[in-house]
C-alpha cells in the first residue's frame, strides 16, 4: 500500500504542468536524432534549466523560458572566456568537467587553480556566479576536489558542482552528504546523475525518491538528470523511447505531454553515450586477503585494488616500503565511531540504572563532573583509561561530552591525542542546573568560556586535526534562551560541531514544555542550533515529521539504543529515519549506557527494531518492516557515524584518498583453525564469506581484533 503523501508526489510529479521547477534541469540533450531535440515543449515541461557542456547555447533554446548555462569544459580556449561569457550576458558560469577523470578535461588539480584565478575569477567582477570544478563521484572526485580548493583558498566559489553514476539512493544520498559534510557552507549543483541499474522499474523509483528529496535541501541549488536522449547500449536512464517520446521516466522527469514523437532514429550512433564514470574495484569475498591496499605517509590510502590486478603487481614489484601480510583468518573492518559518549561519567559506568532520567542525573552524572572538575589528576587518570578501553574495542573516532570546567577538558583532549583516538571534545555550557553547585553563573560567563576553550583547543591542535572542539549545549533544561541564541552565534562564525540531548525522555520532554512552552526541536532550532554540523542524540520522541524537519536541517542524530532502553518510555525510529535519508550513526552514552563496546550498540539497534517491527505487525497489521539487519548497523558504526560526523571524505570505507582507520579482526588462529575468542567453527568454510562476518558480530568481542590504525598509524 502506497502512502497517501507518497502517491501524491508520484501523481503530480508525471502531470503536465506549465510551473517551472527552479531546481530541475537537463543535461545531454543528444543530437543524434535532431529531431528529438526540436520537440522538446519548453513552455509546458517543468525544465527550468540546462547545458550541454559548451559555451554558447542551441539554436532551438534560443526563444524560449529555458534557463541556458554555459560551460568552460577544460583548459582549452580558456582565454577567450571572458569575452564568451559577455556575448551572452551569461550570469551563471560552470567550470571544469570531470578534471579528475583522464578521459573528460583530465586536469592537475593545481594547474586547474591557477587557471581560475587567472580566467575564472574576474568573471565575478562582472556578477558572474561561479560554479566549481564538477568532479566525479569515483575514489579521486573527493581527493581532487579537497587539494584544489587548498591550492584556490582564496577563490569566489559560489556552488559547488558534482555528478553521480551508480545504483540506489543510498549511495547517491552518502556521496551527497559526504560532501556536504567537508563544505557545509557551499550550495550543491548535481549537473549529472542517473541510476545504471538495468531494470527500468528500479531507475523510475530512483529519480522519483531522489528529486522528491532534494527538493526538501536547502543547499542542493540545482540537479539535472543525464540524459535525454533513445535506449542505447543498454541503457534504462534514457528519458525517450525508441520513437523519441517521452518513456515513464521522461514523463516523470520531464511532464507527460510536452514531447511529441518524432520518428525512427534517423542517425545510429557509433560511440557510446557520454556520461558515466564508472570505476569499479572488485574483489572475491574474502577480499580483505586478496586486497592490496597502500598507505601515504599521511595516513592516507593510495591504492586500493585486488592483488591480483596489473596495477597491484607493479605496485609490490616496485615498492621499497614494509608489507604486512593478513594472516589467514583475518580481515580489515573500518574503525567505529561513537558519537555519544560522557567522558566523566567513565567513573561510574554501570550504576544508577535504576533511575528516571532527570533523577539520574543529580544523583550520579553531575556529582561525578563535578568531581572530575575538582581533581586533575583523577580526571587524567579516568580519561587515560577510557581511551585505552576505547581501543580495545575498535573505536577510532569519538564524540566526547565533559564537563564544565575549561582545564578538565583539555585533560581530556590531550589524553585522547596522545592515544591517536579522532576525538571531538565538547566543554558542557550550562548556566541553569537544579545542583547549585554544578553549574555557570551566567549566560555570558558560560559563551566566554565556550569561546576561551574553542581557541585553546584549535591553537593547540591545529594539526593534524585529529582533535576539535565541540559547541556542546548540554540540553534545553540547563541552557538559557539567551545562552543557546550565543551559542547558536559561536557555531555559525566559526563552523563549528554542535551537540546536544534532543527528545530523550519523557520526563525531559515534559520539562521543556511546561518552562518553556514549545517542543526542545523547536527551542534549538530557532537558536540555530540545528545545522549540518550538529548531532543530536537519542531523539526517541521524535515523531516521522519531526525527523522530517532534522533532514531539512542537515542534522545528524547519535542512536543510543542502549541507554533508550532504560531512559526513554519510547524507541527510536531508526527505520523511519534512514528511510528518510537522515544521518544516523551510533553512539554508547556511557555512563546512561552501561558498555564501551559500539559491537553492542549494534546488536541492540537490530534487536530494538526487530521488536519494533513486532509490535508494529501485532498491533496495526501493518506490515511494512520496521526491523534493521546486521549489516545495515554494521554501516551505522563505521560509515554512518563517519558522515554524521562529518570526517575526512571516505572515512568509514576503504577507498583511495581516505585515510587508513581501520581494525584487523581475526576469526581463527590460522595454525590450529581454532576460533578466537568465543568463535567456533564447524560447518562454515574456513575462508571470510558473509557468514563468519555474521558469527562474529552475534558473538565477537575485543579478543578478535587484533590491530587498530587511525590516520594510518598503529595504535
Amino acid at each position: 500500500m502506497v502512502p497517501l503523501t507518497l502517491l501524491f508526489l508520484i501523481v503530480a510529479s508525471g502531470l503536465a504542468v506549465a510551473k517551472k521547477d527552479s531546481k530541475r534541469g537537463l543535461t545531454f540533450p543528444s543530437t543524434d536524432n535532431p529531431e528529438d531535440v526540436l520537440n522538446i515543449n519548453q513552455t509546458q515541461s517543468v525544465i527550468s534549466w540546462m547545458y550541454d557542456w559548451a559555451l554558447s547555447p542551441p539554436s532551438y533554446l534560443v526563444n524560449t523560458n529555458v534557463e541556458y548555462v554555459p560551460m568552460q569544459w577544460g583548459a582549452g580556449n580558456i582565454e577567450n572566456l571572458a569575452s564568451a561569457v559577455k556575448n551572452q550576458s551569461a550570469k551563471t558560469l560552470l567550470t571544469f568537467n570531470e578534471p579528475d577523470f583522464d578521459q573528460q578535461s583530465n586536469l592537475d588539480a593545481t594547474y586547474a587553480a591557477e587557471l581560475w584565478q587567472k580566467y575564472i575569477e574576474p568573471l565575478k567582477d562582472e556578477g558572474v556566479r561561479l560554479g566549481g570544478p564538477a568532479i566525479t563521484s569515483s575514489s579521486t572526485g573527493l581527493p581532487w576536489l579537497r587539494e584544489f580548493m587548498t591550492a584556490c583558498g582564496n577563490c569566489s566559489i559560489d556552488f559547488l558542482t558534482v555528478h553521480w553514476y551508480g545504483e540506489g539512493t543510498a549511495g547517491f544520498y552518502d556521496y551527497l552528504w559526504s560532501l556536504h559534510g567537508q563544505y557545509p557552507n557551499h550550495t550543491v549543483w548535481v549537473t549529472e546523475y542517473a541510476d545504471t541499474a538495468g531494470n527500468a522499474t528500479d531507475v523510475l523509483q530512483f529519480i522519483n525518491q531522489t528529486t522528491t528529496y532534494m527538493e526538501t535541501l536547502d543547499w542542493i541549488e540545482r540537479y539535472a538528470w543525464f540524459g535525454y536522449f533513445r535506449p542505447e547500449n543498454g541503457t534504462s536512464y534514457n528519458l525517450l523511447d525508441a520513437d523519441g517520446g517521452l518513456n515513464a521516466l521522461g514523463e516523470l522527469y520531464i511532464g507527460a505531454g510536452t514531447v511529441e514523437k518524432s520518428g525512427p532514429a534517423t542517425v545510429t550512433p557509433t560511440t557510446e553515450v557520454a556520461g558515466p564514470t564508472f570505476v569499479t574495484v572488485s574483489a572475491p569475498t574474502n577480499a580483505a586477503t586478496y586486497v592490496t591496499s597502500a598507505v601515504d605517509d599521511l595516513g592516507f590510502i593510495t591504492h586500493f585494488d585486488p592483488a591480483a590486478s596489473s596495477q597491484s603487481t607493479q605496485f609490490l614489484t616496485n615498492t621499497n616500503e614494509s608489507l604486512k601480510q593478513l594472516p589467514e583468518g583475518s580481515f580489515l573492518l573500518p574503525t567505529f565511531c561513537d558519537l555519544h559518549l560522557h567522558a566523566p561519567q567513565f567513573l561510574y559506568q554501570g550504576n544508577g540504572l535504576h533511575l528516571p532520567l532527570m533523577e539520574w542525573l543529580n544523583e550520579y552524572a553531575f556529582k561525578a563532573e563535578e568531581r572530575l572538575d575538582a581533581d586533575p589528576a583523577l580526571a587524567r587518570r579516568v580519561y587515560t583509561r577510557l581511551a585505552e578501553r576505547l581501543i580495545e574495542n575498535g573505536t577510532g573516532a569519538v564524540l566526547l561530552f565533559g564537563t564544565i570546567n575549561e582545564e578538565t577538558n583539555l585533560v581530556l583532549a590531550d589524553v585522547m591525542h596522545k592515544a591517536g583516538i579522532r576525538a571531538f571534545v565538547g566543554k558542557l555550557s550550562m548556566d541553569q542546573s537544579s545542583r547549585l553547585s554544578y553549574v555557570e553563573v551566567s549566560a555570558e560567563s558560560s559563551l566566554d568560556a565556550a569561546r576561551s576553550f574553542v581557541d585553546k583547543i584549535k591553537s593547540k591542535y591545529a594539526s593534524p586535526g585529529l582533535i576539535e572542539p565541540v559547541i556542546t549545549p548540554r540540553f534545553v533544561p540547563t541552557c538559557s534562551d539567551a545562552l543557546l541564541n550565543g551559542l547558536g552565534d559561536l557555531a555559525a562564525s566559526q563552523d563549528l560541531r554542535i551537540q546536544s540531548h534532543l527528545a530523550e525522555s519523557h520526563d525531559q520532554v515534559e520539562a521543556v514544555r511546561s518552562e518553556r512552552g514549545d517542543e526542545d526541536l523547536l527551542v534549538f532550532r530557532r537558536s540555530n542550533l540545528l545545522t549540518p554540523r550538529t548531532i543530536q542524540a537519542h531523539c526517541t520522541f521524535l515523531d516521522v515529521p519531526s525527523l522530517s524537519q532534522l533532514r531539512e536541517c542537515g542534522t545528524a542524530i547519535a542512536h543510543c539504543p542502549l541507554s533508550n532502553a532504560y531512559f526513554s518510555a519510547e524507541p527510536f525510529r531508526l527505520r523511519e529515519a534512514l528511510d528518510q535519508g537522515l544521518k544516523v550513526g551510533l553512539g554508547t552514552d556511557v555512563a546512561g549506557g552501561y558498555s564501551l563496546d559500539i559491537m553492542n550498540a549494534m546488536r541492540q539497534a537490530v534487536v530494538t527494531s526487530r521488536m519494533r517491527q513486532g509490535s508494529n505487525i501485532m498491533n496495526s497489521g501493518f506490515e511494512s518492516s520496521l526491523a534493521v539487519d546486521w549489516i545495515e548497523s554494521l554501516f551505522l558504526a563505521t560509515r554512518g557515524g563517519a558522515l554524521s560526523l562529518g570526517l575526512p571524505s571516505g572515512c568509514g570505507s576503504f577507498q583511495v584518498g581516505a585515510p587508513f582507520d581501520a581494525q584487523q579482526i581475526s576469526l581463527w588462529d590460522a595454525s590450529t583453525r581454532v576460533g578466537t575468542g568465543t568463535l567456533d567453527f564447524f560447518d562454515y568454510p574456513v575462508k571470510i564469506t558473509p557468514e563468519v562476518v555474521e558469527k562474529w558480530w552475534c558473538l565477537g568481542d575485543n579478543r578478535n581484533r587484533t590491530s587498530m590504525w587511525v590516520q594510518g598509524i598503529k595504535l
